[in-house]
């Protein structure tokens, strides 16, 4: 990747959240909102990259280990350490670029449903053994969901914060942050760092979504 890089803020309200639901299969409709924009993103990101159909990508997502379906791994009240691991979606670039959203999707939530109490257990043994290696950089993409972590509602004494988040993103690392738009409309901000050449193809795509859900389209066209 070029080391010039550029940055830009995206906004999905309920609506650009329904926009995506409609691309992907009914059978995926129930899909939660963080699932469906790490897909959506992925796929354009990886177009707007242009890179060698046969270059392998991959897609990481951040899962807790504090409660749900993990909530056996007994995480004490209170711990603020560490307490989650990344999932590890492996495609080529040409076929998430090219096949429909749901292919995404489907990766990504298989990466998830692996991400259970032993492979917790396994990841900290790795982490002994090999000395708590890096994320992979290459080509990987990392999204993290903060958005029901409340720093949006932290009052230090000077009212009701405007923001409350991570305040950029990395090269290879988004985060999921509460926002209003100027409607005073909740939903997601997101923050994408690419090349410029690549941002301005990344950004055309969003602009496509936002142009149909500004007139009033319900279902957009598959990509």
């Amino acid at each position: 990747m070029q080391k010039e890089l550029i940055q830009r803020s995206f906004f999905f309200g309920a609506e650009e959240i329904e926009a995506i639901r409609n691309q992907v299969s009914p059978a995926h409709h129930s899909s939660g909102r963080f699932e469906l924009l790490s897909s959506y993103l992925w796929k354009n990101r990886t177009i707007s990259l242009d890179l060698n159909p046969e270059e392998t990508v991959s897609m990481s997502s951040v899962i807790t280990a504090r409660g749900g379906r993990l909530e056996n791994l007994k995480i004490p009240h209170g711990y603020y350490g560490n307490a989650f691991a990344f999932t590890a979606a492996l495609s080529k670039a040409g076929v998430v670029g090219t096949y429909p959203l749901t292919y995404a999707l489907e990766l990504i939530k298989k990466a998830k449903s692996q991400v259970n109490e032993e492979y917790f257990r396994s990841l900290a043994d790795l982490n002994v053994i090999k000395g708590r290696p890096g994320l992979t950089q290459s080509w990987n993409f990392v999204t993290s969901n903060i958005y029901h972590v409340g720093f949006d509602k932290v009052d230090l004494g000077w009212g009701e914060p405007k923001y409350g988040g991570v305040p950029g993103a990395y090269s290879f690392i988004s985060c999921f942050v509460p926002s209003k738009n100027k409607k005073g409309e909740k939903g997601i901000l997101t923050t994408i760092c690419l090349p410029p050449t690549a941002m301005e193809r990344f950004q055309d795509a969003m602009y496509k979504l936002t142009s149909n859900v500004a007139k009033g389209l319900r279902k957009v066209p598959k990509i």
